[in-house]
Formats: C-alpha cells, structure tokens, sequence
C-alpha cells in the first residue's frame, strides 16, 4: 500500500506545464458548485472516506474550500490552481465516470507545436522529463491551454466512490 501511495504522490508531482500568468481569466471559472458536473463531482467525494494520510484528502480539501473551474464539457473540467511556492499557474483536468473520480495532470507532449506568440522555457524536470514554462498573452495562452489539455497524455488518479444504480 506504501508503494501505491507513494507512486501517486510521484504522479502528481510531475505535471509538467506551468504558465507565469493564468491562462483562464477569473470571469470565465465559475465555483464547482455552480457547475452540473462539479455538482455530480463534488456529491461523489462526499460519499468518499479515506484515511487521513491519503492523498486524497488534499484533493476532497482543495474542492471543498471552493475551488473554480473552466467548464470545457459535460464531461470535463479545468481546474487552474496557483503555486505560491513557484508563483506560476497550473492546470487539473477533472473527469467522472459512472464509478470513478478522475482528477488528472497533464504529462508531456512531445508532438504539440508552440505558437510563436509564446515564450517557452523547457527544463529538466525532477524524474528525469521535461517541465515547460509558458508566458504570453492570455488570449493566446487560454487557446494553447485548451489544445494542451485536449491532446496531452493525462496522468490520472482514480477515485473510487458509491454509486447507486
């Protein structure tokens, strides 16, 4: 079980695009809550316990204290969240299905073409990949933000809950 919980601690930590300004404008997030999957989300992680040392703690703590979001379907949610400590952006994808909660981070996309309205600066990251840290206009980086989320492989932790059926 140590194994897992530290494999997922890793997962998370290796989300690899951070933008200097927020790509999505306070305007156009609105509280989970307000959301009809945020809704549906935030009702599952109600019904799920965990252990106090679960990383999944933080998560039901980040929604819970009001988190906002980019509604991109019915199926899916961006989170945008600051990093105090590196005072960059970065991005959640939020998905449910009939069993699960999906919170996943973005992993590197070696095929995506930068436009070059951005400034990109690649460094090697923690595990040995590649962390990208992006600036520009927030015209332009809400746009290469959504085609990011769209075709970047997601890593992705699975939350169970209950389901009625």
């Amino acid at each position: 079980m140590k194994k897992l919980i530290i494999f997922t601690c890793i997962l998370f930590l290796t989300g690899c695009y951070e933008f200097e300004s927020p790509p999505f404008s306070e305007d156009e997030l609105k509280p989970i809550s307000k959301l009809k999957l945020g809704q549906t989300i935030l009702n599952a992680v109600s019904e799920v316990s965990v252990d106090k040392n679960s990383p999944i703690v933080e998560f039901k703590d980040k929604l819970n204290t009001g988190s906002k979001a980019f509604e991109v379907n019915d199926e899916f949610l961006i989170i945008q969240e600051y990093d105090e400590k590196e005072k960059t952006w970065g991005l959640m994808v939020l998905m449910k299905n009939s069993s699960h909660i999906l919170p996943c981070v973005l992993s590197e996309n070696k095929d995506i073409q930068y436009p070059k309205s951005l400034k990109v600066t690649k460094k090697v990251g923690p595990m040995g990949g590649h962390n990208y840290t992006i600036n520009g206009l927030r015209k332009d980086l809400k746009s290469f933000a959504l085609k990011l989320v769209k075709t970047s492989p997601l890593m992705c932790m699975s939350i169970p809950f209950e389901n009625e059926i």
